[in-house]
């Protein structure tokens, strides 16, 4: 996420999500760079990562699984709705 070449981690606490990343020792730590993610609801969610938006930089799109529809939601920036098949 901070493009420092190390890998970092998104992890779900709750009704947040939080970007750890990782400094050059191997040691994770939440990031002051990154604000917490907040979900309407402590359900699991999914998360990929992708330049969504074509501006050169991360985006994280959590994926929300429901009775009637998938949320797809990049980073609180789209929302949009798919009803299932």
């Amino acid at each position: 996420m901070d493009k420092n070449r190390y890998s970092d981690l998104i992890v779900q606490q709750g009704n947040e999500l939080v970007i750890l990343t990782q400094n050059e020792d191997g040691v994770f730590e939440e990031s002051l760079k990154f604000d917490r993610i907040k979900l309407d609801s402590s359900n699991t969610v999914f998360c990929s990562i992708g330049d969504f938006d074509g501006d050169a930089s991360p985006d994280i799109m959590v994926v929300k699984v429901s009775y009637s529809f998938i949320d797809w939601d990049f980073s609180g920036i789209i929302n949009f709705q798919f009803r299932r098949c």
